[in-house]
């Protein structure tokens, strides 16, 4: 059995990852790679809209799953939704306490790096506010928003006997 589930494990990433077992080294996948340049041979897009796929063999024992992850930053346009959310908090909060004024700022705190925090930032879209000002400051950051780049992720499951669980498949490729 041992052997058996190392043997599927480089079967999986062969077909996955070319030129793994031929150059002995692993490529990053990208839209470019041999799945989904296969698929738009027959004008087929594999995924949603960011390019994650499931796959499932034929069996159904086995099931992939190829997700990508977009790094998301901000442009210059975060300094008008940033004036615009203070001009808000200023009318809001004239005469208050400056805790509440502190509760929307704090989405715009940054990281150790200096990058401010995205989900916070992106978490001010989700507040039903019904001001003018307020949905501009919305639009100017939606607008700001730049993908700087992606991640692949690849998992591969087992399903578990007759049952509709799935048994993650371990890619650490120092243990084959």
């Amino acid at each position: 059995m041992l052997k058996h589930n190392h043997i599927v494990r480089l079967l999986c990433l062969s077909l996955l990852i070319p030129g793994f077992l031929g150059a002995g080294t692993i490529h990053v996948l990208s839209p470019g790679d041999t799945l989904y340049s296969l698929a738009r041979q027959y004008g087929v897009k594999l995924g949603g809209k960011k390019g994650n796929v499931g796959l499932m063999s034929f069996d159904g024992r086995y099931k992939v799953q190829i997700k990508r992850h977009e790094h998301i930053t901000f442009d210059e346009r975060i300094e008008a939704a940033k004036q615009l959310i203070d001009n808000c908090l200023n009318r809001w909060t004239e005469g208050s306490r400056p805790e509440i004024k502190a509760l929307v700022e704090r989405a715009f705190r940054t990281n150790r790096q200096g990058q401010l925090r995205t989900a916070e930032v992106l978490g001010l879209k989700d507040l039903d506010i019904d001001d003018e000002e307020w949905q501009r400051a919305m639009a100017a950051l939606m607008d700001s928003i730049t993908v700087a780049g992606s991640t692949s992720y690849i998992n591969l499951y087992e399903r578990v006997g007759e049952t509709d669980q799935w048994r993650h498949i371990s890619l650490d490729l120092a243990s084959l």
